[in-house]
């Protein structure tokens, strides 16, 4: 067979161009002291092999794979010589009818160990990388992707080439098999007649077009004659044999699949069971969980290391469903109550709401009904909520408030902490350490006040530093439901508008450090908004949100913001979207943005 040509574009020609240098750098450097020995050692082992009487080894590798016939014979030049030769071709014959199910005799065209290393090998033929998934058992030559684009190709690329004429190629073309294709359960092919879309080996190809064109320069006609018949004889038996292959491939695809079905047949029987025996019946399994459905669907026996493994992983995922289950039958069991909490809270947060920050700020009903439970089972199912269960509901979310505060808060510093540099962010990340678990020295009071800067002086120096940094105007975030169909969460908002939103927008849902992601592109456009405001480049998100709210804003542009329809946390980002110029095209005069705030009458 025709050696095919390594291409440039080969993992062999790269092969560390995936990682960094240094892991490249620890692959060619090779073991030390303590490796070489051990390879010696196992070297020595082989020289018991070669104690054994001739007729010995053969009955012993007889009842070998071929694939352990060709490892076995990489194992020592004696082995290789011995494995290799042509006197041990019986003992291929037997190696191949050890495997299950029975496979195509070897045809006459290849011997037996090339046989075996083009069916069970995964290694290129070209240049050498594994994982080659590429292959022609009618050549046969196995090749990585990149080498194979380089040898096989189509035959209208390989005619023009070779400046055959049309008589010419439509010989040729029939001289050897086509590559690639094939397909399982086709009648046994007896004619020929390939095209020049179908794809060939390329080196086979030149091979045969320089015997044909030497033929025909000898004009003997007997010898060209005999040489086409043999050439389409010879390729309409590779191309039997190749599907032959491939039907045998697909018989044993289905003979692994059953075996695997009866696998994880057995491996979830055996998980059930030990799950039965910790207390957790398949009734509570989930339904739709990948991760826990996955460590059942393995196509593995449970072994007792497999199972440590992944039974902390399952008891995990129960508990988690219960939990579940627990909170859906409480909710079900107390739904008329907590519908009454629902209502009464969504009153309450509008009342006394456009000049108060920390009633925006409030956590959404969902956050506030983790601290209010008790009020809900206080009493029967059925009965109202009095004034009373209302009251102590308020006062149980007002005292919530700051510690949902400093969660939210917290949260969005860290987003902002990772996209920091590193010079940069220490200023941040040695107040986020002293906020999350060091004590400060001396006494600090603390006070319910209306205004988020009092406050933040009087929680003590960690919350302003955080707010400051909250307060920077590269400090903007994006809901992480951008992506669902809810058009606010798209916008880009501050700290206070971000906690306002998920109250507003997400009432059924817990904030949690994966509610918000940080803005990317907005922040570059906050210093034009902020000189469209006549404020300076560099000011801070809560002087630019002041003027916002002061009034109501007119730009110059002559474009109406219609800001009263959406709700006051999107105010920011439609006015920055505004200044960047997103709606020009409808402005009468998209040169420059000046925006004046009106007092409201």
């Amino acid at each position: 067979m025709e050696k095919p040509v390594a291409s440039s574009h080969s993992r062999a020609v790269q092969p560390y161009r995936h990682y960094g240098a240094g892991h490249g750098a620890r692959q060619r450097q090779g073991g030390g002291i303590s490796s070489k020995k051990s390879k010696a050692r196992e070297i020595t082992k082989l020289f018991e092999v070669f104690d054994l009487p001739v007729d010995i080894f053969y009955e012993v590798a007889s009842h070998l794979n071929p694939i352990d016939l060709l490892q076995l014979s990489r194992a020592s030049e004696d082995l290789r010589a011995t494995i290799l030769s042509r006197k041990s071709r019986l003992l291929w014959v037997r190696a191949f009818g050890n495997v299950v199910p029975e496979m195509p005799p070897c045809p006459e065209h290849i011997s037996e160990p090339c046989y075996a290393h083009a069916v069970f090998e995964r290694t290129c033929d070209a240049c050498g990388v594994g994982q080659s998934v590429k292959v022609d058992y009618a050549t046969p030559v196995r090749l990585c992707g990149g080498c194979w684009r380089l040898n096989v190709k189509k035959g209208k690329e390989l005619v023009s080439e070779a400046g055959l004429k049309k008589t010419e190629y439509r010989q040729v073309l029939n001289l050897l098999p086509e590559a690639g294709g094939g397909r399982v359960g086709r009648t046994p092919i007896t004619t020929l007649s390939q095209r020049v879309t179908n794809v060939y080996y390329e080196p086979e190809f030149k091979a045969v077009v320089q015997t044909y064109r030497q033929l025909l320069q000898s004009k003997d006609e007997v010898m060209l004659q005999a040489f086409l018949n043999e050439r389409r004889a010879l390729a309409i038996r590779r191309l039997n044999f190749k599907e032959a292959v491939l039907a045998w491939e697909h018989k044993l695809r289905e003979l692994q699949a059953v075996e695997d079905r009866e696998y994880m047949e057995e491996r979830k029987l055996a998980i059930e069971e030990k799950l039965r025996e910790l207390g957790y019946e398949p009734g509570e399994y989930p339904s739709c969980h990948h991760d826990f459905r996955a460590m059942f669907d393995q196509p593995r026996k449970l072994t007792p290391r497999i199972w440590n493994t992944i039974r902390p992983k399952l008891i995990k995922i129960l508990d988690e469903e219960r939990k579940k289950r627990a909170e859906a039958a409480f909710r079900n069991k107390w739904q008329k109550r907590i519908e009454q909490f629902k209502r009464h809270y969504a009153e309450f947060l509008r009342q006394d709401r456009d000049g108060e920050l920390q009633k925006r700020t409030l956590p959404s009903f969902e956050d506030a009904f983790t601290r209010a439970r008790h009020l809900v089972s206080a009493t029967e199912p059925d009965a109202d909520v009095t004034d009373k269960e209302l009251t102590a509901f308020e006062a149980a979310v007002l005292d919530y408030a700051d510690e949902y505060r400093a969660q939210v808060r917290a949260s969005l510093v860290e987003l902002v902490q990772q996209a920091e540099p590193l010079d940069a962010a220490q200023p941040s990340q040695k107040a986020k350490r002293t906020a999350s678990g060091t004590k400060d020295k001396g006494k600090r009071k603390t006070s319910p006040s209306n205004n988020s800067e009092d406050s933040a002086k009087e929680e003590g120096p960690n919350v302003e530093a955080e707010c400051a940094l909250l307060d920077a105007h590269t400090s903007l975030f994006t809901c992480a439901w951008k992506f669902a169909y809810f058009p606010a969460c798209r916008d880009a908002k501050s700290y206070p508008d971000m906690a306002e939103h998920w109250q507003h927008e997400h009432h059924s849902s817990r904030w949690s450090s994966e509610s918000a992601e940080l803005a990317l592109h907005e922040p570059t456009l906050v210093p034009a908004l902020a000189v469209a405001l006549g404020l300076r480049e560099n000011s801070t998100l809560s002087e630019i949100r002041e003027v916002i709210h002061s009034g109501r804003p007119e730009c110059t542009c002559g474009l109406e913001l219609h800001l009263e329809t959406i709700q006051p946390y999107e105010h920011f980002a439609k006015l920055l979207a505004h200044a960047d110029g997103f709606n020009s095209w409808r402005c009468a005069s998209p040169i420059s943005h000046h925006i004046t705030v009106k007092p409201v009458c």
